[in-house]
């Protein structure tokens, strides 16, 4: 006999929840959020809809709950690249190669269902978890710079840490391209998806940090 939901194990509770929160993924960003809805997210995991339900209120929740897994775990990769005792340099260019690699798939879609589905309350949570928990650690390492005087400061014309994170991640979305597709894996590929994204890193960090002016003393030939 199948146990009853309020004698299930918490483990299993857990097990649930995260299956439900996987699926959600899925199917919010292969359709959008407008196109999926919790009968549909309840069938795919196997459970009727008042199961779901006792996880999640109701699809906004679920939705809210996707969104903060996606930044939260993409944040703290971020994170333990600005922690490494490396070259500030070579953190930025670690950081710019996950995100080549990593970065949330269908950015476009997460963005436009933020804006256009969910409530200002909302709109107000997930922001304020992009912008502290994603894109705090690459702003820290550009304020880092300019408090060891390696980058410009307001006061000389830089830009401040948090516009220099968002143009660093405005860059590495433009250069994203089929040959670092993440649906391309197999023996061999995922190397060269990894040296094609540290080259891309190195070329993304160096224009953004020394521009394409000719340094002093380069050949013009």
């Amino acid at each position: 006999m199948a146990r009853r939901r309020k004698d299930l194990a918490p483990e299993d509770l857990l097990e649930t929840r995260k299956k439900i929160v996987a699926t959600a993924h899925r199917l919010f960003m292969e359709l959008g959020y407008r196109a999926v809805s919790t009968r549909v997210i309840a069938e795919a995991c196997g459970l009727t809809q008042p199961a779901l339900y006792h996880h999640f209120a109701d699809k906004q929740e679920l939705y809210l709950e996707v969104i903060r897994e996606i930044l939260a775990k993409n944040g703290q990769a971020l994170e333990r690249i600005r922690q490494r005792e490396e070259p500030l340099e070579q953190r930025l260019r670690r950081a710019a190669a996950y995100l080549l690699l990593h970065a949330p798939p269908n950015m476009n879609i997460m963005f436009h269902d933020m804006r256009h589905e969910l409530d200002e309350a909302s709109r107000a949570a997930v922001h304020e978890w992009f912008r502290q928990g994603f894109v705090g650690p690459l702003a820290s390492l550009f304020g880092e710079g300019q408090r060891e005087g390696r980058l410009r400061g307001l006061e000389e014309g830089g830009a401040d840490p948090f516009s220099s994170a968002f143009l660093l991640l405005s860059i590495s979305r433009s250069m994203l391209s089929t040959d670092l597709d993440k649906d391309k894996t197999g023996e061999g590929l995922d190397g060269q998806r990894e040296q094609a994204a540290l080259e891309r890193a190195a070329l993304i960090v160096d224009i953004l940090l020394h521009g394409m002016v000719r340094r002093t003393g380069e050949n013009a030939g």
